[in-house]
């Protein structure tokens, strides 16, 4: 459906603002988080491309998702606005 003009603002600010989330991530988080999250990689694909264990991508993962988390919060937007 087409959205409204007001409705496509809407969309391309929330857009903005998690593009510079994940620009505003340390370089070793944010190609972890761009493999997993934009271009569907496993854990252990992301290792391998890394030279890292499958662990150390969860943990790279999981301060990724937090520093977002706290991105977005800061600018009034929570994980549930970005699906």
């Amino acid at each position: 459906p087409d959205l409204s003009p007001l409705a496509r603002l809407a969309r391309d600010e929330r857009s903005e603002m998690v593009r510079g989330a994940i620009a505003s991530l340390p370089d070793t988080l944010r190609e972890t988080f761009v493999l997993r999250e934009m271009q569907g990689l496993a854990y252990d694909q992301i290792a391998s491309l890394q030279g890292i264990s499958a662990g150390t991508v969860g943990s790279r993962l999981a301060s990724a998702t937090r520093h977002v988390a706290r991105f977005l919060a800061a600018r009034g937007m929570s994980s549930e606005d970005v699906s």
